[in-house]
């Protein structure tokens, strides 16, 4: 891939290291054996294909996927799993195909999203683990 796409690819890679992704011995993978391997619904990526995220090429009806289309979609799986906005999976795409160094923002703020939420988290389990503790210290029936 380009220099610009260096953020696509390292995402690109943590997808695929986390699937079944296995090289293709003719250079070209189908939605059914993509979709099977990073773990989505061909539906999915139709999806992505409709939203302009991906342009495979076509033999008659099928979609024929080379490698930077498998490494475009795995950082599509990536940041979806991430639960990027896909308006920001479009934007952070862009950006980094443009080499635009804004592409790491994106991903930073998407990031503070992702830590918010584990505080939050953390907070509950807290919470319930007090409310737990709490509740098997009174004998049976004892309401507070």
């Amino acid at each position: 891939m380009a220099r610009g796409n260096t953020l696509i690819s390292e995402l690109a890679e943590k997808q695929l290291q986390l699937s079944n992704v296995t090289h293709s011995p003719t250079g070209v993978y189908l939605i059914g054996e993509l979709a099977k391997s990073l773990g989505v619904e061909p539906t999915a990526i139709r999806f992505y294909e409709k939203s302009g995220l991906l342009s495979p090429k076509r033999v008659g009806n099928l979609r024929v996927f080379d490698r930077a289309d498998v490494e475009r979609l795995a950082a599509i799986v990536y940041l979806r799993s991430l639960n990027t906005p896909m308006v920001k999976v479009k934007e952070l795409l862009e950006q980094a195909c443009n080499g635009s160094p804004e592409a790491n923002g994106v991903l930073e703020n998407q990031l503070q999203v992702i830590v918010k939420n584990a505080e939050f988290i953390s907070r509950r389990i807290e919470e319930l683990q007090a409310a737990l503790a709490s509740s098997s210290d009174k004998p049976d029936g004892e309401e507070s």
